[in-house]
C-alpha cells in the first residue's frame, strides 16, 4: 500500500457520500419541485422550491470542490458568485437561471455511477481490513469457537465464503505427529518440560503426572 492509498481511499468515502446526497437531492428535491412548477396549483410553490434546490446543488458542488483539493490535490476555479438586484421576481429569475447551479445538478447525475464505483471500493476496503482481523477475534474473542462456521465479509451481494477451522499457536499435533517428551509438572510452579519419545493420543491431550512434582517417561501409542 502507498501513502497515497488511505488519502485516495477517504476521498472515495467522502466524494461517495457527496454524490449519494446529490442524488438524493435531485431524485426527492428537485424533480418533484419541477413536476410542482408546471401544474396550475403548485406553480408559485414549485418555482420556489426549484430555485431553493439549485441553491443546495451549487453549494453541494462547493463542497465537492473543497473535497477535490484536500484529498486528491486537484484545485478547480469556483464559478462567479450569483448576481443579486432587484425584487423578489428578479431574484427568483436569477436563480432560476443559474448556469452553475444547473451544471451541478446535471454534475451530479452523471456521476452517478461513479459514485456507485466509489462505494464499492469503500465497501471492499471494509471488508477487506475486518477480514484481516478474523484471525485475532478468533483466538481472542471466540468466534467460531461453537463449531459453526463464520462468514467471510464480502460487498458482493450473491455468494459467500465461510471459514470451519482456523489454524493456530494452541492447536494440538496431528495424529501420530512425534514429540520428545519428558512431563516434569508442579502443582505450585506450573512449569513443565519435554524429552523423550511420545505420540499424543487422538483426544491431543498430554500425558499427566501424578503427585506434587513427578518425573514421567511415557511411550503413548495413537489409537
Amino acid at each position: 500500500m502507498t501513502r497515497r492509498a488511505p488519502r485516495e481511499i477517504a476521498y472515495c468515502a467522502v466524494s461517495a457520500a457527496c454524490g449519494l446526497a446529490g442524488a438524493v437531492l435531485v431524485v426527492f428535491w428537485l424533480l418533484p419541485s419541477a413536476l410542482a412548477s408546471v401544474s396550475v396549483l403548485g406553480t408559485v410553490v414549485g418555482l420556489l422550491c426549484l430555485a431553493g434546490g439549485l441553491q443546495a446543488a451549487r453549494l453541494l458542488a462547493a463542497l465537492q470542490r473543497r473535497v477535490l483539493s484536500r484529498f486528491a490535490r486537484t484545485f478547480i476555479d469556483a464559478p462567479p458568485p450569483l448576481e443579486r438586484g432587484g425584487g423578489p421576481l428578479a431574484r427568483l429569475s436569477q436563480q432560476l437561471k443559474d448556469r452553475a447551479a444547473w451544471r451541478a445538478v446535471a454534475y451530479a447525475v452523471i456521476r452517478l455511477p461513479l459514485t456507485a464505483v466509489q462505494g464499492y471500493v469503500v465497501a471492499f476496503t471494509a471488508c477487506g481490513v475486518a477480514d484481516l482481523l478474523l484471525p485475532l477475534g478468533w483466538q481472542v474473542l471466540g468466534i467460531g469457537s461453537s463449531g459453526s462456521p463464520v462468514q467471510v465479509l464480502t460487498p458482493v451481494p450473491f455468494g459467500g465464503l465461510a471459514i470451519r477451522t482456523w489454524p493456530g499457536p494452541r492447536s494440538p499435533p496431528t495424529r501420530g505427529w512425534p514429540a520428545r517428551c519428558s512431563a516434569r509438572e508442579s502443582l505450585t510452579g506450573g512449569s513443565v518440560s519435554w524429552s523423550g519419545p511420545v505420540r499424543w493420543r487422538s483426544t491431543g491431550r498430554p500425558p499427566r503426572c501424578a503427585g506434587s512434582s513427578a518425573t514421567c517417561t511415557t511411550a503413548l501409542r495413537s489409537g
